[in-house]
C-alpha cells in the first residue's frame, strides 16, 4: 500500500519531498474496478479471520495460474503470523481516504518515476497506466520477469530507485 501513500503525500505535503518512486503500483486515482472488488474482498476476507487470499489471487500475474490453495495457505500463514486481520481490513478500508485527483496530479511538479514488474496484475498495470496519463514526465523502469511481491528484491528495482535518487537530489 506504500504507492497509495505516497501518491497522498504527493499532493498533500510536495514540498517536503524531492522525488517519489511507485513501485509496483500507483497513486489512488480512478482504480480499476476489479482493484476495488479485490481490495473490497480482501477487508471481508480480514474482517473474518480468513487473511488476504483475494489479494494474493487478484495479484497473480496476467496470463499465470492463479496460486493453489495450498499456496495461498501458506502465504497467510507467513504473512499475516500473528498479525491483527480487524487492523488491517481497517487499513484497507481506509483506502479511499487517500485517493488524489486529477487537478492534484497534474499540479504535481515533484520528479516522479514508476518502477514495476513486466508480470504485474493487470489492475495495477491499468492503475499504473492512468496515474501515468495525467503524469505524463513520470519515469517508467519496468522490470522484466517481476511480479508484485518479487520486483523490489531484485538489483534492477534497487538501482533504478538509487538512480532516480541521485538524478533528484534537490
Amino acid at each position: 500500500m506504500g504507492a497509495v501513500v505516497a501518491g497522498k503525500l504527493l499532493v498533500s505535503h510536495p514540498d517536503r519531498l524531492l522525488s517519489v518512486t511507485f513501485g509496483g503500483a500507483g497513486p489512488e486515482f480512478q482504480p480499476p474496478k476489479e482493484l476495488v472488488s479485490v481490495m473490497e474482498a480482501t477487508a471481508e476476507s480480514l474482517e473474518k479471520g480468513k487473511g488476504i487470499t483475494p489479494l494474493l489471487i487478484g495479484l497473480a500475474p496476467a496470463g499465470e495460474p492463479k496460486p493453489t490453495p495450498e499456496q495461498v495457505a501458506g502465504f497467510n500463514a507467513l504473512f499475516m503470523g500473528n498479525k491483527d486481520q480487524k487492523a488491517l481490513a481497517a487499513v484497507l478500508r481506509g483506502m479511499p481516504g487517500l485517493a488524489v485527483t486529477e487537478a492534484e496530479l497534474r499540479a504535481n511538479k515533484v520528479p516522479v518515476q514508476f518502477v514495476y514488474g513486466s508480470r504485474e496484475a493487470a489492475m495495477l498495470k491499468d492503475l499504473i497506466a492512468e496515474s501515468k496519463r495525467v503524469l505524463p514526465r513520470a519515469g517508467e523502469v519496468v522490470i522484466e520477469k517481476g511480479e508484485h511481491g518479487s520486483t523490489f528484491l531484485t538489483p534492477e528495482f534497487r538501482k533504478a530507485v538509487l538512480e532516480f535518487l541521485k538524478a533528484n537530489r534537490g
